[in-house]
């Protein structure tokens, strides 16, 4: 059976744990919405170039 100081030692432990995950969480998420926000930027990228090759193709007389 476990002691009250290794249940307690456990119990720090679990703490410090926790405190590290929530560390970790608050240091990328400002990192995951610029990811997030420079995909949606290739994205309208891709979506104009598209577009434009269109335009010009269609002045050449070719359908896509």
């Amino acid at each position: 059976m476990q002691s009250l100081e290794d249940a307690s030692a456990h119990l720090q432990t679990t703490r410090e744990i926790h405190a590290m995950v929530r560390a970790t969480r608050a240091l990328s998420a400002p990192r995951i919405h610029q990811v997030v926000g420079a995909a949606e930027a290739i994205g309208d990228f891709e979506h104009t170039i598209e577009m434009g090759l269109r335009i010009v193709l269609r002045g050449k007389g070719v359908t896509a």
